[in-house]
């Protein structure tokens, strides 16, 4: 059976101090402090090494800029998501129309789990997800699906991530946002005590 949902270009970078900021940069960053700087700029470089691998050709040259929401803007007919945790920084991209979440959590957050199965679950899901571990699973899932659809969600709406479905048990998974009418797969990895979740739609 074809894959729907290829695995889009991926880079993963360490977050170091920055030597030297790119100037088309400078402006936006010079006035954060050394450790917010050093994770956007590597969140950028892997941006864009992952669209230099997807493929986007003189569009990987071009400054990925800020929307207001902090959110990457990405270059004219292309999309991505950028993460960050600890001392890496991960992005993946892929042509428009499509859209892409990633998140990464570390699985150590023992003592952030039940916070976050207040913030993300719903009802019938705080069974299905009874481990800390699976708690902040389904937490960066639905991280990613936030990230791949923010832009079309109501910032007046607060609680959104309960609003998300999850569908464990096939790979990929499926997930859904039904009040904006979205469904998509999601994918996750796990290693070296981290979850890495892809959402595509």
């Amino acid at each position: 059976m074809r894959d729907l949902h290829p695995l889009p270009a991926g880079a993963l970078v360490p977050i170091r101090a920055a030597a030297d900021c790119p100037p088309a940069y400078v402006g936006l960053v010079d006035a954060w402090g050394a450790r917010r700087r050093d994770t956007f700029l590597a969140g950028r470089r892997a941006a864009h090494r992952a669209l230099v691998r997807a493929g986007a050709g003189a569009a990987a040259e071009l400054p990925i800029g800020r929307l207001e929401s902090g959110a990457p803007l990405w270059p004219e007919g292309w999309t991505g998501a950028i993460t960050h945790h600890g001392a890496r920084a991960m992005a993946v991209a892929g042509p428009r129309p499509g859209r892409l979440g990633l998140d990464m959590e570390g699985l150590g957050r023992v003592g952030t789990a039940a916070a976050a199965a207040r913030l993300c679950l719903s009802g019938p899901e705080r069974a299905r997800f009874a481990t800390p571990a699976d708690v902040i699973r389904a937490f960066s899932a639905k991280e990613a699906v936030f990230k791949a659809l923010s832009d079309l969600a109501d910032p007046a709406q607060r609680f959104w991530l309960p609003d998300i479905a999850l569908t464990p048990g096939t790979e990929p998974g499926r997930i859904a946002w039904a009040a904006l009418g979205r469904f998509g797969a999601l994918r996750q990895w796990v290693c070296a005590g981290l979850v890495v979740s892809l959402c595509q739609m």
